[in-house]
Formats: structure tokens, sequence, C-alpha cells
């Protein structure tokens, strides 16, 4: 039992929170699904009042910290024990640490504190604390202020995941200075991520951009206000859509995040690494992910460069030359054990490593021709180690997937429904881009997003709405009235022509 101030939690998923007068008492315990245990959160001084015994302690502080074990023996009287943690990496580059996709609401300032305290206990340097919503509210996880905090060594920043819907899927946007809720012109993305942006903020897609989300990112993408892209998530990486737009030459930044609490699991056991040479901030970390300056990981640290170049950077070639390409490898082998570091090069394999997974660093240096313009980028397979298999989606949350995902390939569906895949160890950077002025074509595949705009305009035109309607019935529905489709239905038929156009130069482009 806790005695001494433990740092109170949240996991809290529903709509608006109970008055501070209504609600229970904070939560101090949250059941880790990676672990199969209990954990609770201090600040430098844990007190407990313990039965004589042998205990098991476990203390941990993010993935960057080694874990610390050890076996306590308690008698009677009072007994004090001492535990150092220290880094299993000690970074020389400035990354941040982040969770993109956190619902944990703030009612008032005094929350903060608590909060911030949480996030720097998991390493977080930022949380981005989305305020979520759909065409009937705006009220999940709400934010008192979208003004960011700095507290207890972590950074609060507001965002939002709305508009939500399931014609169009999840949008997220991160960082804006004020809450932007466009309710009557909700499916149209677009009037929102402009506000967004004027607000300061960054805009793209959650959830892999599978499913309804690649319609929405069809409808948007070539407007600019698709940057960020969510590729790791629910413990799977998964990048298929992601490599299709960076292939039409769409640059679009690899972000990753928790959504918790309202998926079982603990804050920045996803997360995304930004590189900003000045102390965390809102405005830089924005800066970082327009140019695509990140990388996402569940555990190791990757470092990558090309001829000098870094994460986001392009390299503008005029004559076709070999390339020094540089990349390294760290990761903690008592909780990754890595055994594939693999180059992409337009989204196929360059070249392969296979790695020790018991040494925990692997560094290559080695020089490529890469005669097409594209992007270049670093990526890792392995396993978690010494974790418990996370308990499969029950079967109405399958069946709710697969309905979502409609339109999903089976590749999709099983990617995320598959339990083994939420326990493998993952990391992905964002691309170097290359600029040939010999070879400037893309190698671009269009078919598949001509067709998810003819199926959105048949719709559209045929007034067949009913695929946008289902779970209406939900306090959480993504589904939109008919009224409401019928009212945007021209704006959307105005940017369904747009995106086609904009599709079909970029496959015909010299």
């Amino acid at each position: 039992m806790v005695a001494d101030n433990p740092i109170p939690i949240s996991t809290d998923c529903a709509l608006a929170p109970l008055p501070d007068w209504l609600a229970q008492p904070a939560k101090t315990t949250l059941f880790n699904p990676f672990t199969g245990t209990h954990q609770h959160y201090v600040d430098g001084v844990g007190r407990y009042q313990l039965e004589a015994g042998t205990y098991q302690l476990r203390v941990f502080k993010g993935s960057e910290f080694r874990v610390v074990e050890r076996e306590l023996n308690v008698s009677a009287q009072e007994k004090e024990f001492h535990v150092e943690l220290e880094r299993w990496y000690a970074p020389d580059e400035p990354w941040v640490s982040a969770d993109v996709h956190l619902h944990i609401g703030r009612l008032h300032p005094q929350q903060d504190t608590s909060v911030a305290r949480w996030m720097a206990a998991e390493d977080l340097q930022i949380a981005n604390l989305l305020q979520m919503g759909a065409l009937t509210h705006f009220a999940a996880a709400p934010q008192y202020t979208f003004a960011e905090v700095a507290d207890a060594g972590s950074l609060l920043v507001p965002g939002q995941e709305h508009p939500r819907t399931h014609l169009l899927g999840h949008s997220l946007s991160l960082g804006g200075t004020r809450a932007v809720d466009e309710r009557s012109t909700y499916v149209d993305y677009n009037k929102t991520f402009a506000q967004v942006r004027s607000a300061g903020g960054i805009s793209g897609f959650a959830h892999w951009g599978a499913g309804p989300a690649k319609n929405g990112i069809a409808l948007n993408v070539h407007q600019g206000n698709v940057e960020i892209l969510e590729v790791l998530g629910f413990g799977v990486l998964y990048a298929d859509t992601w490599y299709e737009l960076l292939n039409l030459g769409f640059r679009v930044a690899a972000v990753a995040g928790t959504d918790f609490p309202c998926l079982a699991g603990i804050p920045g056991r996803e997360r995304t690494y930004l590189r900003m040479p000045q102390t965390p901030s809102r405005e830089g970390m924005v800066e970082a992910l327009r140019r695509g300056r990140s990388f996402v990981s569940n555990g190791p640290i990757l470092k990558f460069t090309v001829d000098g170049y870094r994460i986001g950077d392009t390299i503008e070639l005029s004559v076709l030359e070999d390339l020094r390409i540089h990349g390294e490898l760290h990761f903690d082998p008592a909780r990754d054990a890595v055994t594939l570091l693999e180059l992409v090069y337009n989204g196929e394999v360059l070249r392969a490593w296979q790695i020790n997974p018991n040494i925990g660093s692997f560094t290559f240096d080695d020089s490529f021709s890469l005669p097409t313009t594209g992007w270049v980028a670093l990526r890792t397979k392995g396993s978690k180690v010494r974790e418990t298999m996370p308990a499969p989606f029950p079967a109405w949350m399958a069946a709710g997937f697969s309905h979502w995902m409609s339109g999903a390939s089976s590749a999709e569906v099983d990617g995320i429904m598959t339990s083994d895949e939420r326990r493998r160890s993952y990391a992905h950077t964002s691309p170097i881009y290359i600029q040939s002025a010999q070879n400037p074509r893309m190698p671009a595949d269009i078919d598949g997003w001509l067709e998810r705009l003819d199926m959105l305009e048949r719709m559209l035109t045929e007034h067949d709405y009913q695929g946008a309607l289902i779970w209406d019935w939900l306090p959480y529905s993504d589904g939109v009235s008919e009224d409401h489709l019928r009212a945007n239905a021209p704006a959307l038929l105005q940017q369904i022509r747009a995106a086609r156009e904009d599709f079909l130069q970029r496959a015909h482009a010299p």
C-alpha cells in the first residue's frame, strides 16, 4: 500500500468528466498489460506498509532507462531501500521524446502538476493531450486551455482528435493554440486543418491512415494540410499508407502514440522522437514535424545520415553519384531483442543487416547509388523481451475493427488484430529525401487513391449515405447524419475533383 503522496493518474476515457464534487478519488495504480502487473508512480520517494516477507521490486522510468530489479527482504521494522536509475543509452543529439496521442483530460490548472509529474515518470518530455469529439460533441478528454504548460520536466501540449468520422477517418492535430470545432462543416476536414495551421499547429491522421482514413487522406493530402501520420500505435507498426504517400512525393512525417487511456496500455509505450536544437516547446515540436525531423519507436533508438544530411533533409543531386550512408541502432537487450535492421528506399528494402539481439548496438557505414528521386529511411524488426502477451481484442471489438476498417485490405485488419504483432519491437525513421535532376520521377501508384475518390463521388452524387451512418447509436459515434452530408456534399465533390487532378498530374509528371 502506498502511503506517501503517490502521483494521481487518470484512466477515464468517457465524455465530459464528472465535476470535482461528484468525481471518485483519483487512481494511484495502473495495470500494465505488457508486464501483467499493476504499477504506480512516485516522484523520488515511495513509502509502503507491507507485511514481513520477501518481495520483488521492479522500477521503470520510460523506455530509455534500465529496469531495476531487486529482491527485498522486509522485516517488521522500518527499512529504507535506495534505487539508482541509469540510462542504457546516452544521447549525443538533441532528440526529444513525445507521446502524440494521449486522451488525458484537464478541467482546471490544479491538475497540471500531477499530469506533468506522471508524464515525467514515464520520461516523456512532451505529452500531447488530445481533446476528442464527433459530430455530436467535442467533450471527451477536455482541455481547460490550449496553451502549453511546462512543469516537472515535461511539456503538456494540447491538441485534438476532431473531426473523427467513419467516412474519412480520425484526424490528428497537434500544437494549435486554440481548439477548432467546425461542427457545421465537420466532414470538410480541410476547414479544420486550415484553422489549426493558422493557430500554429500541424495536422494529419491517426491509426496508420488505414481504413476510412485513406478516404480523408485522398481528399486532403494535395492541399498541403496532411503533414503527419501515426504509423506506430496499438503496438503495431503499419507503414503501407505512409509509403504510398511518400512515393507520390508528399512529405509526411511519421509519428507514434498510445491512445491512452482509451486503449489499455501505458503512456509512452509508443513514442515519437523529435529533433529540436532548443528546449522543448510547442513551436519547436511543430517545426520539427513540419521538417520531418522525427523517428518512432517502442524501444530502439536509431541514428541515420546520408552524406551528412539528417532525417528530414533533402539532398539535391545534379549527377548520379554514390552516397555515404551512416546508421546506428541502439537498444536495451533486457527489453528488446532486435534481430533486423533495414535500409528502405522508396518503400523497398535496399539493404538488410542481421542483428545480434544480445549486444544492444550496431553501426554501419556504406555507400549506395540512389539513382531516382525519392526517399530513404531506416527501420528495425524484433520482439519485446519478458513481456506478457497482450490479451487479444474481444470479439465485439474485433467485429468493430472489421466494420470500421471497411475498405481496408485483409493485411491491414490482420496486422492490427493479431496479438503477436503487438509484442514486437519497432523503430522507423522519417525519410531523408533525394531530389535527382537526372531522374525526377517518383514511383507513383495512384490507382487505389483514384478508386477511393470514385467511391466517394458515387456515394455523394447518388446520395448513398448509409456507409457513413454506422454506429450512430453509440456515445462515441463517428457516424454523421444524412442532412450533414447533403449540406456538405458540394464542397466535398469539389475537393474530389481537385484531388483527382492532382493525383493524375503526379502520376504523369515528367
